[in-house]
């Protein structure tokens, strides 16, 4: 499944609503064998799609100003939604600022998400982004 510009878009502005600079023109690194999905920021990633997927997300796991950029941009949630289950969630790398970096594998697609973690433990930025067409 293809996805729009309208995804990227939809989270970049979660992500910059959050107070995140513009990531999206930083390419993510192929996943490495010795990566190890043991981060801080997988359960909260993983709670995130998952209460996407359900169509409830919750906010109170979010910093302020995600969570109105969330609320903002229901079109994106449509699109994971669209995607159907989650299959794989793999660390990838933490990325130039500081944002961990996860491959995500659904039934019909795949996603790159980028995220961190504020003081509070909230995720205080966001980014979801097409993955890159498998090489042929």
């Amino acid at each position: 499944m293809k996805i729009s510009g309208l995804v990227t878009a939809g989270f970049l502005a979660v992500a910059m609503a959050a107070g995140v600079p513009a990531l999206a023109q930083q390419k993510p690194a192929p996943a490495t064998p010795s990566a190890k999905a043991t981060r801080p920021t997988e359960a909260p990633l993983r709670k995130f799609i998952a209460d996407i997927a359900k169509g409830a997300p919750d906010y109170t796991t979010m910093a302020q100003g995600l969570a109105d950029a969330v609320r903002g941009t229901p079109q994106a949630a449509d699109r994971i939604k669209a995607l159907g289950a989650l299959k794989t969630l793999a660390y990838t790398e933490t990325g130039p600022g500081g944002m961990d970096i996860y491959n995500a594998t659904f039934e019909k697609g795949s996603l790159i998400f980028r995220i961190a973690m504020n003081a509070e433990g909230k995720i205080g930025g966001l980014l979801m982004q097409p993955a890159p067409a498998p090489a042929q």
